[in-house]
């Protein structure tokens, strides 16, 4: 998408923020923890379903509110083949939702143990 098209979503919704979506398993509201440990038991992929419902739930609340979005790759990645496939998902969401995508997110965390491995999958 053009710069213009991101200028003509931030005149609709009057709003020149954007969203930067870097889930952390450690800092996931603990139903939606719950609901995927449920479902896959204490692995990987429940850490990306996880992820997944967690950005569904932040794009579908701001979808009229925030025009731009920007997902932290890493974040995702860290997961294996299900955190990106969780990743592909929400991408596809945002574009279904008409989010302008950001290619780069200029990110930068302080905290060393954001990504660093938990001693569980999902705390």
């Amino acid at each position: 998408m053009s710069i213009d098209v991101l200028q003509a979503k931030i005149r609709k919704t009057k709003n020149p923020s954007m969203i930067c979506i870097a889930p952390s398993v450690l800092e996931l509201p603990m139903p939606i923890k719950d609901a995927a440990r449920a479902q896959y038991g204490d692995t990987l992929r429940a850490a990306a379903e996880s992820y997944r419902q967690f950005s569904f739930d932040i794009l579908d609340a701001l979808k009229d509110v925030v025009p731009a979005v920007s997902i932290v790759s890493g974040a995702f990645a860290a997961l294996g083949s299900d955190g990106v496939a969780a990743m592909e998902d929400v991408l596809a969401r945002a574009r279904e939702l008409g989010f302008y995508i950001q290619k780069y997110c200029g990110c930068v965390f302080s905290e060393q143990e954001r990504y660093q491995k938990p001693s569980r999958i999902i705390p």
